[in-house]
């Protein structure tokens, strides 16, 4: 017959043995989860310029970060049916046009984490960025937006 044990206040006491096992069993867990990165999704992120921020023009810095996805010439490369690990991408810039309905409005695309773009008109601008893959079509998932503030010399 098994006991349950418990201390002076009626918790119960765990063996040795629980504590021991807890790092296998934290470790099957992860397993279980599957942490191939090749289940991951490509991800973008705006670093610059950041959102709220006042930047001096007409030259403004864009960069990104992103995540399973390396750039490359536009119209190079491959790309996987299911769009994990994206290779040969670029990036498209949307400046001052949330809707990006029409494909002709990109202002700029880059095939690197960082570009300069041009913004001659002072003031509030709201900048789309939004991951693409080799023959142009969008990257599910992978876009980001900011607003920020010009001032002209």
């Amino acid at each position: 017959m098994n006991t349950i044990k418990t201390d002076l206040r009626g918790a119960i006491v765990k063996s040795p043995f629980f504590w021991m096992s807890l790092p296998v069993i934290a470790a099957l867990g992860l397993w279980a989860c599957g942490t191939d990165s090749n289940d991951e999704e490509p991800t973008l992120k705006i670093e610059s310029p950041a959102n709220g921020s006042t930047v001096a023009g007409p030259n403004v810095l864009v960069r990104v970060a992103t995540t399973h996805f390396s750039f490359g010439a536009a119209g190079a490369g491959k790309v996987s049916a299911a769009q994990h690990d994206v290779t040969g991408g670029h990036v498209h810039i949307w400046l001052d046009n949330s809707s990006r309905l029409d494909g002709n409005t990109v202002k700029d695309l880059f095939t690197a984490d960082t570009a300069t773009i041009s913004v001659t008109t002072p003031g509030v601008h709201y900048l789309v960025v939004g991951g693409a893959n080799a023959n142009h079509d969008d990257v599910e998932g992978m876009e980001d937006s900011v607003s920020f503030t010009v001032t002209l010399p």
